[in-house]
């Protein structure tokens, strides 16, 4: 099931064999596009809330306005204003390629058994823990967007909190997907080979965050997520994965908004979570759909 486009890319699928001559400026520069886009749209989305709720921008600050962006209900906007662009961006990129979205997504929606994909999903909250344990090991606090989303949770009750919950479930997790393992990792992978494709991919997307800690612990995030839309040769599964672990972060900032940062505590997570991390990586990597031992037509959910 291989299907290469013009840029030499392979869409999720395939085993994205190294090609030196595959076009590669062009990913960067959709990078770079989508990421004024971004700015831009989110920027004139809190501009456009802020006058809608004080009916004027006179005498609006800086100040004011970045406080105005932190509110439960402008993090919920943003979060759908930032999905769109992402998508809207990268389905004009794959229109410009001449690549299908169908190619872009890969492998049908139930290319895993139930239980498979469970335990794909489970490794990115398992990586979480551990990279929390490692935060709390070096002592260093929430700050930044995590901080920022951490008090906005804290405010959050009823609708408020359910619509935040989808938005930051649903949202990222299709637009970030779509634009960094349906496009750009592909033609990385297909540029550098899989290792260093899979690393560029994941380095950008650390960066798309622009937080000084988020930007890094979304990178190793990254990783993981691209394994899993490589090797199940599939964007779904990494879809499900990136919305299952944003949902659960946030459920537990709702539900444990006091938790202690205790260090024996987070070390006991930290082991539980990578020995639950490594069984969910070695799995994925032993049924996958680019193994040479495996018959090309032979899904995840019939082994």
């Amino acid at each position: 099931m291989t299907a290469t486009n013009q840029d030499g890319a392979d869409h999720p699928s395939s085993p994205g064999a190294y090609d030196s001559r595959a076009r590669i400026w062009t990913v960067y520069l959709f990078f770079a596009l989508s990421l004024i886009a971004l700015l831009a749209t989110t920027s004139m989305a809190v501009v456009a809330g802020y006058k809608s709720s004080y009916g004027s921008t006179e005498g609006m600050t800086v100040e004011g306005l970045a406080r105005f962006a932190t509110t439960g209900r402008m993090l919920i906007v943003s979060m759908w204003v930032t999905a769109a662009t992402l998508i809207a961006c990268t389905l004009i990129a794959l229109r410009l390629s001449k690549v299908s979205l169908q190619q872009s997504f890969g492998r049908k929606f139930l290319c895993l058994s139930p239980g498979s994909l469970l335990l794909v999903m489970l490794g990115a909250p398992a990586l979480g823990a551990v990279l929390e344990a490692f935060t709390v090991l070096i002592e260093v606090k929430p700050s930044g967007t995590l901080k920022l989303i951490a008090d906005a949770v804290a405010q959050m009750h009823g609708a408020e909190m359910l619509l935040f919950a989808v938005g930051i479930t649903v949202g990222p997790a299709f637009g970030e997907e779509l634009m960094f393992r349906g496009y750009i990792q592909p033609r990385l992978v297909a540029r550098y080979g899989v290792t260093t494709g899979i690393a560029v991919a994941s380095a950008l997307f650390g960066l798309l965050h622009m937080d000084a800690l988020q930007s890094p612990l979304a990178g190793i995030l990254g990783l993981y997520i691209g394994l899993v839309a490589y090797h199940t040769g599939s964007l779904w599964p990494a879809i499900l994965t990136h919305g299952f672990n944003n949902l659960l972060s946030v459920a537990s900032l709702y539900y444990f908004p006091d938790a202690e940062r205790d260090t024996q505590a987070s070390l006991i997570t930290g082991a539980l979570g990578l020995a639950l991390f490594i069984y969910c990586l070695r799995y994925l990597l032993s049924t996958s759909v680019h193994r040479t031992n495996q018959r090309p037509s032979e899904s995840l959910a019939e082994r």
